[in-house]
């Protein structure tokens, strides 16, 4: 094994966030994609409760990000009259799943990433600081479509 590195695999900087065709806008830093395994432990009483296996039953993705254009992703978080209201409780957050991409900024990086199923929580925080550069901070779950994917590695140009 070699203990050479490729500087061209470093992926630093910001992405452009792109849902449902609609660009959010730039981030201020690199989005935070966490990928958790959900899995289930098949025990055996008679050594202690000692794990067997473990199997994995499904994946739960998340992506959050920070943005710096702050109308488009606050639009994104309305509804079509522009308002956030109670309306939204007891909707299927499924019903508005869509494609979400991260594209790197750095001319450099080529490689983005699809989530061809992800939804946008409902949900954000935005502080209001005359002293910093202003951010939204928002969050998306993906989940599997229709055959199975829930992430996928894109080839930027």
């Amino acid at each position: 094994m070699s203990d050479a590195y490729n500087v061209q695999n470093f992926k630093i900087g910001s992405c452009a966030l792109t849902f449902k065709e609609q660009v959010l806008g730039g981030t201020q830093s690199p989005p935070q994609i966490k990928i958790e395994p959900q899995v289930y432990e098949s025990k055996c009483d008679q050594s202690g409760g000692a794990v067997l296996r473990e199997i994995v039953t499904g994946m739960k993705v998340s992506i959050s990000a920070e943005l710096k254009e702050i109308d488009a992703a606050f639009a994104a978080l309305l509804d079509n009259e522009d308002e956030l209201n109670l309306a939204i409780i007891g909707t299927d957050l499924l019903t508005r799943a869509g494609l979400l991409r991260l594209t790197p900024v750095n001319p450099d990086d080529h490689t983005g990433y699809e989530f061809p199923n992800a939804v946008m929580r409902p949900g954000c925080t935005y502080r209001l600081d005359g002293s910093q550069e202003h951010a939204l901070s928002v969050e998306f779950t993906a989940y599997p479509d229709a055959s199975g994917v829930i992430m996928k590695k894109i080839a930027i140009n």
